[in-house]
C-alpha cells in the first residue's frame, strides 16, 4: 500500500439513507476494483446526543454541532462488512467517512475521482432527503474539503479571531506543514 485518501460527510441517520450510501459506495467501488492493491473502506461512528451535550463545556463549541441537532454518526474507518453496518443503523445519525489505499500512483486520478464522487453523491443523497449536515470532521477530511466552512461563519470568524490573537504572526499557520489552517 502506500497511497491512501480519507473523504468524509455527516448526515442524520435513517435506514433509507444508509442503504442509499452504501450503494453509491458500492456503485463507485465497481470503477476502481482492478487497481492494483485497491482496499477501499466506509465506516459509521455515532455521535450521539450525550456527546454533543457535552461540546459547549470549557469554553465554547468551535465545531457548530449542538445536541439540537439530534444524534449524529460519525463514518470512520473500517474494513466494510455488511452485517456490521447493520449494528449502526440503529444510532440516530452519521459523520461517513471513506477511506480508500492503493499500490499504483497510476491510479491516483481514478481513485480520487471514486472518493470524490462517493462523497459528492452521498451528501446530495442525504440533502435531498432532508438529512444532510454541514459538519466535516477534520481528522477524515480530504484536503480539497474546507473543514472549517461547516463549522458555521460565526465558529469560523471565532476560531480566526482567536488566532490573530495568539499567533499574530501566523506562526501556526506559516510553520505547520500542511493540514487545515484558519487563516490563509
Amino acid at each position: 500500500m502506500g497511497r491512501q485518501t480519507y473523504w468524509t460527510l455527516t448526515t442524520q441517520n435513517s435506514a433509507t439513507l444508509i442503504a442509499d450510501i452504501v450503494e453509491i459506495f458500492m456503485q463507485e467501488v465497481s470503477t476502481i476494483k482492478d487497481a492494483e492493491g485497491v482496499l477501499p473502506s466506509i465506516s459509521f461512528q455515532p455521535i450521539g446526543t450525550d456527546i454533543t451535550s457535552h461540546f459547549s463545556k470549557n469554553g465554547g463549541n468551535a465545531l457548530g454541532i449542538s445536541a439540537a441537532h439530534g444524534p449524529l454518526n460519525r463514518i470512520t474507518p473500517f474494513p466494510f462488512f455488511p452485517n456490521l453496518l447493520l449494528a449502526w443503523l440503529t444510532f440516530g445519525g452519521a459523520v461517513i467517512n471513506i477511506v480508500i489505499s492503493w499500490s499504483n500512483e497510476a491510479d491516483d486520478e481514478r481513485i480520487m475521482a471514486a472518493a470524490r464522487n462517493m462523497t459528492d453523491r452521498a451528501n446530495a443523497t442525504a440533502y435531498a432527503q432532508g438529512l444532510g449536515n454541514r459538519f466535516i470532521y477534520q481528522n477524515y477530511a480530504a484536503l480539497e474539503q474546507y473543514v472549517f466552512a461547516g463549522y458555521g461563519e460565526e465558529n469560523k470568524e471565532r476560531l480566526r479571531v482567536v488566532s490573530e490573537r495568539y499567533d499574530p504572526n501566523g506562526v501556526w499557520q506559516k510553520l505547520q506543514p500542511g493540514y487545515f489552517k484558519v487563516r490563509p
